[in-house]
């Protein structure tokens, strides 16, 4: 990630903001091998939650980039923010370029607030509400929390 362009735009700019950042970032690229889910994406059709709505989205807009975004609200809503509705959904590959796939990542981490957990010490605890249960977390363990939340 490019601290010049990625830093002050996004505010991930401190030491401890970076490392969990990379740490998301090698957890879902699998150890930053790809920039693709691995998986076909069938498994996501008909999920009204990521907005597919249409026979073959599950497989069209499966995860893609640093933070694997996946689903047709999703690659819909990140065209928005770059002024082209359509500009993930004709063209779900663009995620894979190394430019859409930080910068998505920055977009997810920021509407988050992820720099909060980032942000306080390892063995701080936090808490996280999880399947109606409020939970005692790290910061590690919060990113863990909210990936399966998503799911």
């Amino acid at each position: 990630m490019d601290k010049q362009k990625c830093g002050p735009l996004y505010e991930i700019d401190t030491l401890q903001e970076y490392a969990h950042f990379l740490a998301q970032a090698y957890h879902e690229t699998d150890r930053f091998k790809t920039l693709k889910e691995y998986a076909s994406g069938k498994s996501y059709e008909g999920r009204i939650d990521l907005g597919n709505t249409q026979p073959g989205d599950g497989v069209k807009f499966k995860g893609r980039g640093i933070f694997q975004t996946t689903g047709r609200v999703n690659y819909l809503q990140l065209g928005i923010k770059k002024g082209r509705i359509d500009f993930f959904i004709n063209t779900p590959e663009l995620l894979e370029q190394p430019e859409y796939a930080v910068w998505s990542a920055c977009e997810y981490w920021t509407a988050r607030n992820f720099n909060d957990p980032a942000n306080h010490a390892d063995d701080d605890i936090l808490k996280k509400k999880y399947k109606g249960n409020v939970l005692d977390v790290s910061p590690v363990e919060f990113y863990q929390y909210y990936h399966k939340r998503r799911l």
